[in-house]
């Protein structure tokens, strides 16, 4: 249920998100988790984006949030999504220093991505985590997730953010158990295809 009230109502389909932060404090006392010795996890490389945007549409395949973003809905759409983070400023400055990769051991193959930028002067901003369905559950999503921030920590940020879905609550309850906090409720709108 949602409290907002728009034109043309009727063709939209309206999805809660959250925009949620953490302070740097927390963000340097986040302990490492289980997948810490087992992963290996790599600073971002440009070349990794190929098969990051594979791992992006396998990821949300069937997701909410590929019903919200169509460039999660394909190899070649989260390409342009991946270039439209790295190339442009939408959600701040790509800052590649606290971008992380999850590899298997075994193949080399990416298992996992967190992406950062930077907001301002002291804000960072996780632009993008996902999981391969495969590998989920294991404690990758958060080391990701905690290496991204203590980088930004490292690198002067004050603050982090990042937006989730509401109805996403695995990702809700991680950004939660790691130190965020929900600031702002707002509504992401899609036009329904007739």
């Amino acid at each position: 249920k949602t409290d907002w009230e728009y034109p043309f109502a009727s063709q939209l389909k309206v999805y809660p998100r959250l925009f949620m932060s953490i302070d740097a404090g927390s963000m340097q006392a986040l302990a490492p988790g289980r997948a810490a010795r087992s992963a290996l996890i790599v600073e971002w490389r440009a070349e990794q984006a190929e098969e990051a945007a594979g791992l992006i549409a396998e990821a949300y395949r069937g997701h909410v949030d590929s019903e919200i973003n169509d460039q999660y809905q394909s190899a070649g759409g989260a390409r342009r999504f991946l270039t439209n983070i790295m190339q442009h400023s939408g959600c701040g400055v790509f800052f590649p220093s606290a971008s992380f990769v999850a590899l298997d051991a075994w193949s080399g193959r990416v298992m996992g991505v967190c992406l950062a930028s930077l907001l301002a002067q002291g804000s960072g901003h996780i632009t993008q985590i996902c999981v391969a369905p495969a590998v989920r559950g294991q404690g990758l999503g958060y080391e990701l997730l905690r290496r991204s921030l203590m980088a930004l920590a490292e690198a002067g940020c004050k603050s982090a953010s990042l937006t989730v879905t509401a109805a996403n609550t695995a990702a809700v309850d991680l950004y939660r158990r790691a130190g965020f906090v929900p600031l702002i409720r707002f509504p992401a709108l899609v036009w329904e295809r007739r």
